[in-house]
């Protein structure tokens, strides 16, 4: 499977870009992909988000040189800058034989595992989707689903952003704590190793499975 990096891709473009690779996997599976990439200081809102989220005034946003953007994917406001990772997967879950649930499960392990490893303790939310240092928000997910390929997926906060996060609330949470992995560790890692890791991580853990269901036809 490919895994592709685009830096610092234009939120609009992506989005095109998104959907052209979601159609080409639905007419032909083998074109499975994943998008690594980060974007310009950004708020998404999903199919769910509720305007009273973005707590920022337009003039205000504007100045700030943050975008405002809709999004087909699930879930409330969120916040895109350059110092995050995005994942997106772009992904037959049907040809796979995993359900949205488990493929859910299976991104938040892959990534909760990889930033174990590099010495970032964090744990799954099913309630508010994200993984959380000590109930403070590192990683999000948001996804879209249609004709059972995946698009969209995780972000991951690598840098801090001040004040980023305080435009919105994140997760549809009032007064819900962000923080980054260089705030955890005092730390930058090598630009996409995170990132890649987790994509890495994710290809291994969905083949074991298509592997197992093939041993057992």
């Amino acid at each position: 499977m490919r895994i592709e990096i685009i830096q610092d891709f234009d939120y609009v473009h992506a989005i095109k870009f998104l959907e052209s690779r979601h159609n080409a996997v639905i007419e032909n599976p083998e074109n499975e992909a994943i998008i690594l990439t980060s974007h310009p200081r950004v708020i998404t809102m999903g199919k769910r988000t509720e305007p009273s989220e973005v707590l920022i005034e337009r003039w205000s946003r504007l100045f700030e040189g943050v975008g405002l953007y809709f999004t087909p994917r699930g879930g409330g406001a969120t916040f895109h800058y350059p110092g995050q990772e995005v994942i997106y997967p772009v992904l037959s879950l049907e040809r796979r034989g995993v359900s949205v649930h488990r493929y859910i499960e299976i991104m938040a392990e892959s990534a909760r595992v990889v930033l174990e490893g590099m010495g970032v303790h964090s744990c799954w939310d099913p309630l508010h989707p994200g993984l959380y240092v000590q109930k403070r928000k590192i990683a999000s997910i948001g996804l879209r689903i249609s004709r059972g390929v995946t698009s969209h997926g995780m972000s991951i906060n690598i840098m801090a952003d001040p004040g980023g996060f305080g435009m919105i609330y994140p997760c549809k949470a009032p007064g819900l704590e962000v923080v980054s992995f260089q705030e955890v560790t005092g730390e930058i890692p090598v630009r996409w190793s995170v990132a890649q890791a987790v994509a890495r991580e994710l290809v291994t853990r969905l083949d074991k499975i298509r592997l197992k269901q093939a041993c057992q036809h």
